[in-house]
Parts: structure tokens; C-alpha cells; sequence
């Protein structure tokens, strides 16, 4: 009798681990409508470090409704139908694939970058996989967007007919993202790769937030996380894993991130820099700002780095 109450009594923190695991499931990888959602086409900043910029946001945000683009769509390699906004420049010396964050939204993540790309660049701006009018019930980190990616970087190749040098840029999830979709099969047109404030892994950045946010035990929620992960969403944290995937390195990259970031953390981007096996790399980093704000508060100097990557990638063509 003492046996089977002892076994019934270890049961009940094994159950509610695996609720909350459950709940933790659906608060972190469910797609939000009506936050982030389809009918959501920009995000407005909300971090402080905006503010100061809101009235370039807006002027560059009307800018982007009033240029030229197509809708287009691909199909995953698991059957959903995945959408982007492609901008093309008839004097176009480069193109260039955006990848925005964690259910965000491209034209949010890179509006200021976006009217500097767009002087010698086509753009193409993707929903990543359940956010805007991208399907999908779940976003994994990067362990399925990468191969998203690797479709859509094929598709605007042969878009531009193979004649335009590619780039991937990423911000956050989707530096994270372009970081492990650089050493897949990519059109020889790929040249590198941009990756502001990128996480070294969806079970590191899982870590840190439910170390720093929830009094919860990290590595085990992680485990049980994975475990709802790969029976719901049919991926694994071990998927997304960018340092991992970095010593395979391809392609050459530029890193970049804010000082200040207290969400994924600058370690994240050194991490990744020191795994990076290719020798053709750098970082850029900004003071004062915070996360995703690179850009923002990196100014002048935020853009002529990348400008000086492309330069530098395009030489031997000139």
C-alpha cells in the first residue's frame, strides 16, 4: 500500500512539469493572431530607444507603402504556403533576402536599413513561417525557417536570373535563421551573410529567458519543451542550433549587435562569432543600444559596414 501511494505521489510534480511544459508549448512557439498576426503588415517600435526615431519610422514606413512590389508565394517542404513582399530595383547591383525576428514583422525589423538597401538593392521581404500571411501553426526557432530560407534564397535567384550577387540578412530570430540556413545547398549567387543580434541556440535563448523571467528550472523545461516540440511541432531545439551549424561555415559573415541588448544577450553574437570557422568574418558592435536597435541607433556607421561588405564581396566582379 506505502508503494503505491509513494508511486502516486511521484507522479504529481512529473504531471505538472508536463502541463506547464504544455502551456509553456503554446506561449512560445503558437502563432498570435491579432498581435503579430495576417492583418498586421508593419510594427511599430516599442522599445524606448525608438522613441527618439519614431518620426523617421513613420516617413520611411509611408516611403515603403507607396513603392512598387510583388506578392509572391513558395511552398514549404512540409506543404505551407509561405508569402514575401519582393521589391524590385531596375538598377539593382545586388538583391537581398530579410529575414525579421521572432513574430515580427520584416518591414518593423528593417525600416532603418530598408531605404538605404533599396538605392542598389531588390529586396526581398519574407513572413517567416505563422507570422503575417505566412502559414503555419508554429515557429521553431530556425530549426524549420532555415530550410524556408534555403527555398526562398533559390527563388529569388531565379528571379534576378542568376546575374545579382545575394545576400541574407537577419535580424534576431532571423540572423539566427539566415546563420543556419548559410550552410545548406544555396545558389552560387549566395554571397554572405548579415546577422544582427542572432541567438546561439533556441535552447540557449530558451535558457535565459526562463532563467530571467519565470521561476522555473531552466535546462528542465527546456527538455520538456523539446519533447512537446518534437511531438507537435515536428522539430527540435538541437535544429537550431547556430554554433553548431557555424563550424560548417560557408559563407562569409558579418555580425552585428547592440551593447545593450538585455534580451539576447551580446555573448550570443561573440559565441557565434568564435564558432564561425571561416576566416572571412567580423562584428560591429553598438553602443547603447538595446535589442534589435542596431541599426536604429548604429546610424551611419551601421550601414557603411554593411556597404563595405559588399564592396568587398563584389570587387572581383568589378
Amino acid at each position: 500500500m506505502k508503494k503505491k501511494i509513494l508511486a502516486t505521489t511521484a507522479l504529481i510534480p512529473t504531471a505538472g512539469v508536463a502541463a506547464a511544459g504544455l502551456v509553456f508549448f503554446h506561449k512560445v512557439f503558437d502563432r498570435i493572431e491579432g498581435v503579430w498576426g495576417i492583418e498586421r503588415t508593419d510594427r511599430e517600435p516599442g522599445d524606448d530607444q525608438y522613441l527618439p526615431f519614431r518620426p523617421k519610422y513613420e516617413e520611411v514606413k509611408r516611403m515603403i507603402h507607396t513603392l512598387p512590389y510583388e506578392e509572391v508565394t513558395i511552398t514549404s517542404f512540409d506543404g505551407l504556403k509561405l508569402y514575401a513582399r519582393y521589391y524590385p530595383n531596375p538598377d539593382a547591383k545586388r538583391a537581398i533576402l530579410c529575414a525579421h525576428g521572432y513574430r515580427s514583422t520584416a518591414i518593423g525589423d528593417f525600416y532603418a536599413s530598408f531605404e538605404h538597401l533599396y538605392k542598389e538593392a531588390s529586396l526581398l521581404l519574407i513572413d517567416e513561417r505563422s507570422c503575417g500571411k505566412s502559414e503555419g501553426s508554429y515557429s521553431s526557432f530556425g530549426a524549420l525557417e532555415k530550410k524556408d530560407v534555403q527555398l526562398w534564397a533559390e527563388w529569388l535567384d531565379k528571379r534576378v536570373r542568376h546575374k545579382l550577387p545575394l545576400y541574407l540578412y537577419g535580424i534576431s530570430m532571423g540572423a539566427a535563421t539566415v546563420l543556419l540556413a548559410s550552410v545548406l545547398k544555396l545558389p552560387e549567387n549566395v554571397k554572405g551573410v548579415l546577422a544582427d543580434c542572432g541567438y546561439t541556440s533556441g535552447n540557449d535563448i530558451l535558457h535565459d529567458v526562463f532563467k530571467d523571467s519565470y521561476k522555473v528550472k531552466p535546462r528542465l523545461m527546456t527538455k520538456v519543451l523539446d519533447l512537446y516540440a518534437g511531438r507537435l511541432g515536428h522539430f527540435h531545439l538541437k535544429d537550431c542550433d547556430v554554433r553548431r551549424a557555424l563550424l560548417n561555415a560557408k559563407l562569409p559573415v558579418r555580425f552585428m549587435h547592440g551593447l545593450d541588448d538585455d534580451f539576447v544577450f551580446p555573448r550570443n553574437t561573440q559565441r557565434n562569432y568564435d564558432a564561425c570557422s571561416i576566416e572571412d568574418k567580423d562584428i560591429l558592435w553598438v553602443e547603447g543600444a538595446g535589442h534589435a536597435c542596431a541599426a536604429v541607433c548604429g546610424g551611419e556607421r551601421y550601414l557603411a559596414y554593411m556597404d563595405a561588405f559588399f564592396a568587398e564581396r563584389e570587387k572581383e566582379k568589378g
